[in-house]
């Protein structure tokens, strides 16, 4: 049914992080009222998951 290819893995990383970014966005925008506090928050939430997701589940 579908491709395996460089594209269709592209669709599927865009697919998945830009609903992420919209939703951050909008955090930003309108919860946040423009800060880039929110931003750093879910920036350094990131890290936190990455990391502790490499060091103890890897």
């Amino acid at each position: 049914m579908f491709r395996k290819d460089k594209s269709t893995g592209f669709l599927q990383y865009v697919g998945l992080y830009k609903p992420q970014g919209k939703t951050l966005g909008y955090i930003k925008e309108k919860k946040g009222n423009g800060s880039i506090i929110p931003g750093w928050v879910a920036h350094g939430l990131g890290n936190f998951v990455t990391y502790f997701t490499i060091a103890f589940v890897l």
